[in-house]
């Protein structure tokens, strides 16, 4: 499989991400011959986590790189952020993009550095604030 290409335009919108902190998600598709990342939508730093899911494709692969802010369990609970990486592949995926999809999410974690925990989801239910939080927590 030939190495997925990430533009320059792509680098640049996951630094509005990471660093100018101007989008708190940027969402990405594979164009039809799996060779190219492509921008598919973002959203402000306002954005409601738990409304990503209804973005998401039903039968193909995208990743999602978001800032995702929370609270610690500490007493006093304590705001923090990591930048995470979410590659998504539904069950109904065909093989042919999910190994896309695996191939691109290594060129993407070299190609964007400074992620700091990535999820592979498959079901919408798992698109939730309040699971990835949980996860974070127990990292």
């Amino acid at each position: 499989m030939a190495d997925l290409t990430i533009s320059d335009k792509s680098i640049e919108l996951f630094n509005r991400v990471k660093i100018e902190k101007y989008y708190s998600y940027v969402l990405f598709g594979l164009s039809p011959d799996n060779s190219t990342l492509e921008f598919r939508g973002s959203g402000d730093r306002s954005y409601d986590f738990d409304s990503i899911a209804s973005e998401l494709p039903k039968a193909d692969v995208a990743f999602i790189i978001y800032d995702f802010e929370y609270e610690t369990d500490e007493k006093p609970p304590r705001k923090t952020s990591k930048l995470i990486l979410i590659s998504w592949c539904p069950v109904s995926t065909p093989v042919r993009q999910k190994f896309a999809l695996a191939s691109g999410e290594n060129q993407l974690k070299m190609s964007f550095t400074g992620i700091q925990k990535s999820f592979k989801l498959t079901e919408y239910e798992e698109v939730s604030f309040s699971s990835l939080r949980k996860a974070l927590l127990t990292a």
